[in-house]
This record gives C-alpha cells, sequence and structure tokens, in this order.
C-alpha cells in the first residue's frame, strides 16, 4: 500500500469519516445485532473446529509414531 504525505491527511481521514458516517447512516441496529451475533458463531465454530484438529493430529500423530517403533 502506498504512503500519504502529511498534507494529505485531512483528506484520509474526512473520506473514512465520510464513508463511516454513510455506512451507519445506511444500516440499522438489527444489521448490527446480526453482524455481531454472526460473528461470535464464526468465532466459536472456529475455536471448536481447531480443537478437534487438534486432538485429531494428536492422535494420528501418536498412532504413527507407535507403527514407526514397531517396524524397527
Amino acid at each position: 500500500m502506498f504512503t500519504i504525505p502529511h498534507r494529505y491527511i485531512s483528506t484520509k481521514i474526512g473520506t473514512v469519516g465520510g464513508t463511516a458516517a454513510a455506512t451507519l447512516h445506511a444500516t440499522s441496529v438489527d444489521d448490527f445485532i446480526i453482524t455481531i451475533l454472526l460473528a461470535v458463531l464464526g468465532a466459536f465454530v472456529s475455536f471448536i473446529v481447531s480443537l478437534m484438529l487438534k486432538l485429531y493430529m494428536k492422535d494420528w500423530l501418536k498412532k504413527r509414531l507407535k507403527r514407526k517403533k514397531k517396524r524397527k
């Protein structure tokens, strides 16, 4: 990403502020609640899946190491 000289920083701030104000005006409180709930649900599902994968990989590695020891 390119950097903006200091003299244009007010333009950047104004653009971001205007975009945020237009977005906030166009959305309702229900949309924010749904977004928050979906974000929480997504984080929860991601955590559970990563936990299950971690446990699965741990068991898989143990089984694989046991097979290697039996071969020797």
